[in-house]
């Protein structure tokens, strides 16, 4: 009976090992085939040709420290959700997803490329990890975004100052306030969140692994979103070189 057993688990391992290899070959031939149908050299040639240097220089510059910001930013998540400390393992999964989101539609296959690295982490616990990931970035921009909105509208329509700051000041007490409850009362994850998933049939058999959503510390929650403002910062720089 033993010898069973392990030959079970040992065949699980195998297919799951044998996912991972296709999810790489996947990845491979579909970044070359992007390379080789959506990349148009000639334009990039004589875009080089006639570019200001100097900003292409600062612009590669900045795309160094902008990959370096989201390295350090899933390596956290990484180390507080999933206990993985390996950095090498870390780089290679953040750049196996970016190339997985380049070639799929609404980069979903980033979700999926992340996991390569890590064959002894479920994919489904990496999933939840690289939404936790993207998460940020959506706080954060819908915070800038909404503020924006709101200048603009006052310095194009002339709204008067009273309409505009009350807003301002629900918008920023709705997201601290969220963001508080959501990250500093752990007791919200056990009371609601994980109350609610459990009803939910398909998600009641992978509860213990959406756990892993309540794992941020409040000091990583702080990090992670100083980081994330640094790389919107960088980001828009980018963009306007």
């Amino acid at each position: 009976m033993p010898e069973i057993l392990e030959n079970i688990v040992s065949a699980k391992f195998m297919s799951k090992n044998h996912v991972f290899v296709i999810l790489k070959i996947t990845v491979t031939f579909a970044l070359v085939y992007y390379l080789i149908n959506f990349i148009e050299y000639e334009n990039i040639k004589a875009a080089l040709i006639n570019a200001d240097y100097r900003l292409i220089f600062t612009a590669f510059v900045l795309m160094g420290f902008n990959i370096y910001l989201q390295y350090k930013k899933w390596q956290l998540i990484c180390l507080s959700v999933l206990n993985i400390s390996d950095n090498k393992r870390i780089l290679k999964s953040l750049f196996i997803g970016f190339t997985g989101g380049i070639i799929t539609p609404f980069k979903i296959g980033e979700f999926v490329g992340r996991s390569v690295p890590f064959n002894k982490v479920s994919i489904v616990g990496i999933t939840l990890a690289t939404a936790i990931d993207k998460i940020f970035p959506l706080i954060v921009v819908s915070f800038v975004g909404g503020f924006s909105t709101l200048i603009f509208i006052y310095s194009y329509y002339k709204v008067s100052l009273i309409i505009i700051i009350f807003p301002i000041v629900i918008v920023f007490l709705s997201i601290y306030y969220f963001l508080f409850r959501l990250f500093y009362n752990k007791s919200i994850w056990k009371e609601k969140v994980y109350l609610k998933l459990s009803q939910v049939k398909f998600i009641e058999k992978h509860l213990s692994k959406f756990k892993l959503i309540g794992k941020l510390s409040p000091n990583i929650t702080r990090r992670i979103i100083f980081i994330t403002i640094l790389y919107y910062l960088t980001f828009t720089t980018q963009m306007a070189l």
